[in-house]
Parts: C-alpha cells; sequence; structure tokens
C-alpha cells in the first residue's frame, strides 16, 4: 500500500514525495502535485471541432502560456466522460489556479457538487478574465457527468443550443448555469491540468 512520506513514489498512487504531509508546498498531503485549472483568454462558437477538438484548444491555451503536463477541456457530450477523458478519479492533491490560489482539492471534491473555494475566472497568463464574456461552454453537471443538455451537436456547431456555466460563479452554476446559441454566441473554455510533464 501506497504511504505517503515513506521515501517511494508509487506509480498511479502518488506524484511525489517529500518526506512531509505539509499542503503547503508543491507536493500535498497525500503526495499528489498540485494541477493547474484556467479559463481560456479565448472564447469560441460551439464549433469546437467535438470534445478532442476541445482538448486541443486547452493544449494550445497552455503551451502558449508556457504551461507543462497535459490539458483537458471540462466539457462533455453523449458520447465522451470526464471521468475517462481526464484519468484523474485518484486525484488527491490540490487543483490550484494559474495564479496558485487555492481552488479545490482533489477529484473527489472536485465533483462532490460543493462550492469552489474561487470561480475559476482567471486565464493561462494568471489574468483574472473582464467580465465581457462570462460563459463556458461544458455540458458537465457538477458531478463530472455530462448534463445531458444541448451540446451544439457534440460541439461540431451544428446549430441549436450549447449548455455552459458560469465564470464568476463558485456554486454549482460555474459548470451548469445556462443555454446559449451555438453560432451566435462565443464562450470559454475550462481547462484542467490531467498530467505532469514527462520526466
Amino acid at each position: 500500500m501506497a504511504v505517503c512520506g515513506d521515501g517511494f513514489v508509487y506509480v498511479d498512487e502518488e506524484d511525489c514525495e517529500d518526506g512531509n504531509t505539509d499542503d503547503a508546498d508543491e507536493c500535498s498531503q497525500d503526495c499528489w502535485l498540485k494541477r493547474r485549472v484556467f479559463v481560456t483568454q479565448e472564447a469560441y462558437t460551439g464549433d469546437l471541432g467535438g470534445v478532442i477538438g476541445a482538448d486541443n484548444k486547452c493544449e494550445i491555451a497552455a503551451a502558449k502560456a508556457g504551461l507543462e503536463g497535459e490539458f483537458r477541456a471540462w466539457i462533455s457530450d453523449g458520447n465522451f466522460g470526464l471521468a475517462v477523458r481526464f484519468n484523474s478519479m485518484n486525484f488527491r492533491g490540490w487543483y490550484v489556479l494559474t495564479t496558485g490560489e487555492n481552488l479545490v482539492y482533489g477529484w473527489d471534491d472536485l465533483t462532490s457538487g460543493e462550492p469552489l473555494l474561487k470561480p475559476i475566472a482567471v486565464n493561462q497568463y494568471a489574468e483574472v478574465l473582464p467580465v465581457l464574456i462570462d460563459f463556458a461552454w461544458t455540458n458537465t453537471g457538477p458531478g463530472g457527468h455530462s448534463a445531458q443538455a444541448p451540446d451544439c451537436i457534440s460541439w461540431t456547431g451544428g446549430g441549436g443550443a450549447g449548455h455552459a456555466g458560469m465564470v464568476n460563479a463558485t456554486n454549482s452554476e460555474w459548470t451548469s448555469y445556462t443555454e446559449r446559441d451555438c453560432l451566435g454566441t462565443v464562450a470559454h473554455l475550462y481547462c484542467f491540468q490531467v498530467a505532469q510533464p514527462q520526466n
């Protein structure tokens, strides 16, 4: 059994081992490195190129800002579940904004439906997003599952509506708030780091 503080890093059970259980440093009390979360500076119509296209937009946004590791979009359709795409159900470290502020602790708390500590209103450059476009495409409920709501025909922009969250919210409305026209509206994406850089 993996034990944080025993001097060994257990693959898929830990990211790091610093010999302490201090949550204030980079390695959490459960031996996981912090994972960055941001809302894209860019805004898009509902024609995202599908869920994979949304993931690619998060990867590009992170790379432009010099953020290393793998990033995925917090977005769902009828085929792709977040749990499978994120592969983060065992994550027990801090999700933090790009400013370094704590957002929520671990996957279980993220998907518990409890409020976030801060709104995800900080972009990839650690800048607070101006309140001009305050929605993010999601079709994802607070539990991390598809909201089974309109999704711009699997985020291909085929007309109709897309489900979105409120960027400045900390309650469940951050991920599930409203529906917006797919092609007549632009909205941001929430991007979550799902893996650290490979050494």
